[in-house]
């Protein structure tokens, strides 16, 4: 299986996304904190595995951040900063947050790309392809979708 492309294709979409000069630049002692709690929590959850993200084990990511929130600028009994915690905890819950909306999103073309099928076969089949293309019944994303006969 081949990995999907994370950042877009586009060469202009990607140039403003600064990745590097604008996250990595910019915070590298604090995510070089984080990675420290990814490393820690692996050990904790899974120790002797590869590091991946067990989403299973915790979901509670906004409580976590307010907990961690209240003893910002201390260090945990693990030896791991609070504010380092509370970080990886926002990544996460942002994270989530992405990847659920590009699965609507990603449902939302599927369904769209049926639809077009299905209109397209029956205007060949009966042959009446009009003009004018086809606007679908979604009320969140309404193309135009132009098909000659």
């Amino acid at each position: 299986m081949t990995k999907k492309m994370i950042l877009p294709t586009d060469p202009k979409e990607r140039k403003s996304i600064p990745f590097v000069t604008g996250l990595i630049d910019y915070f590298p002692l604090a995510l070089a904190e984080v990675a420290k709690v990814s490393l820690a929590g692996q050990e904790q959850h899974s120790p002797g595995q590869p590091l991946a993200w067990n989403r299973e084990t915790s979901k509670d990511h906004h409580d976590c951040v307010g907990r961690h929130l209240v003893d910002r600028g201390t260090i945990d009994t693990d030896n791991m900063r609070h504010s380092a915690k509370l970080a990886w905890r926002a990544l996460a819950a942002l994270q989530i947050e992405l990847e659920e909306e590009q699965k609507e999103e990603e449902s939302e073309i599927e369904k769209l790309r049926k639809e077009l099928e299905i209109y397209k076969t029956s205007c060949l089949r009966d042959s009446k392809c009009p003009e004018e293309g086809y606007r679908t019944s979604s009320e969140s994303i309404k193309p135009r979708f132009m098909f000659r006969g």
